[in-house]
């Protein structure tokens, strides 16, 4: 279930639908459905947003469902409007692995606040995985479960609900080769913490042999783990940010995750930050500048971006968003008392 980038790049999104490959364009599709109140079949255009092997699966789906939809005298007089979709189908089967983003999925992407453009650039920048022959690919799994197991001893001592998702997650990134993960299983019994070396070596194994677009779902797999306690401390934070850095995942998308990225651990405290530096505005901004700046924040870190990564990232976009509306109404609310 591991997005990885195909050679002309991948989006670093999921498929919506399979969950395993990038989201790579949206097309319209004719459905058949019953609303609440009515018996009666009622055709629904819904964009749906995928990968190309989805939403040619969605496109047939739905051209069949006008024909197994309509029965006597009216399948004939629906025959022509299922045929020209079947032909459509058809024609976006063919078409769609060489176009670029179609019009439905720049709207799609404009609604949840997000630049077409982007995505289009996010796509080319996107490195993929290198090729690994089977000893590299057992490297790096046993390397993955030396960082996970570092993630879990974080809070303490690793309990079983911890453990049990370093092994669920090491599954998770070799769903395309269970003998992989098999191979690398460190056993239902909890082993202790790794050293700093072996923590080193695991960190330059992922670097050599994982691609950019790895990059998340490790992410994904460290804010897992920390979540298996009561809440995410401040340790785990610190333990995640530390991997991520020394598995050479940039800062930018560690931000893109917390709002900042979390210090390093011995790291001096960050200065008390107010309102302004969380919308990392400059003191005495206008009314209008800060409006201006809020709602490019909250395109950038609404939680439905975050959604295709699942409810550790989920959770960590919405406490972003928290901060990010409070700084708001306290700087919009100052300047109301201020003006009465």
């Amino acid at each position: 279930m591991l997005c990885v980038a195909s050679p002309s790049g991948a989006s670093p999104f999921l498929c919506p639908h399979c969950g395993r490959r990038p989201l790579q364009n949206a097309v319209p599709v004719v459905e058949l459905r019953i609303f609440p109140g009515s018996s009666t079949p009622r055709l629904t255009r819904v964009v749906v947003l995928g990968c190309h092997r989805c939403l040619v699966l969605a496109l047939w789906q739905g051209a069949g469902e006008l024909i197994r939809g309509f029965h006597g005298v009216v399948a004939l007089l629906a025959l022509p409007f299922a045929l020209f979709h079947f032909l459509r189908a058809a024609f976006w089967t063919l078409a769609l692995p060489f176009v670029g983003p179609t019009v439905w999925l720049r709207r799609s992407l404009e609604d949840a606040g997000l630049d077409w453009r982007d995505f289009l650039r996010g796509r080319q920048e996107e490195a993929p995985r290198p090729p690994l022959d089977l000893h590299q690919r057992q490297r790096l799994a046993q390397a993955l479960v030396t960082l996970l197991r570092d993630q879990a001893a974080a809070s303490g001592a690793t309990d079983l609900r911890e453990w049990s998702a370093v092994r669920s997650y090491l599954r998770f990134f070799w769903a395309d080769e269970p003998e992989i993960a098999a191979a690398a299983d460190p056993g239902p019994v909890p082993l202790p913490p790794p050293t700093e070396a072996e923590i080193e070596r695991a960190a330059e194994t992922v670097r050599a042999t994982t691609g950019a677009a790895d990059a998340r779902v490790l992410l994904q797999m460290l804010l897992g783990i920390a979540e298996q306690s009561e809440g995410v401390v401040e340790a785990e934070l610190q333990r995640l940010a530390r991997i991520a850095r020394l598995c050479g995942i940039p800062d930018e998308l560690l931000g893109a995750v917390f709002g900042a990225p979390p210090p390093l651990p011995g790291a001096p405290p960050e200065p008390a930050g107010g309102p302004w530096t969380v919308l990392g505005l400059p003191r005495g901004s206008t009314p209008g500048q800060i409006r201006s700046r809020y709602l490019q924040l909250v395109r950038e870190h609404h939680p439905d971006r975050h959604a295709h990564l699942g409810p550790a990232f989920q959770a960590a976009a919405n406490r972003r968003m928290a901060q990010i509306n409070d700084a708001y109404r306290t700087l919009t609310g100052s300047r109301r008392r201020a003006a009465g």
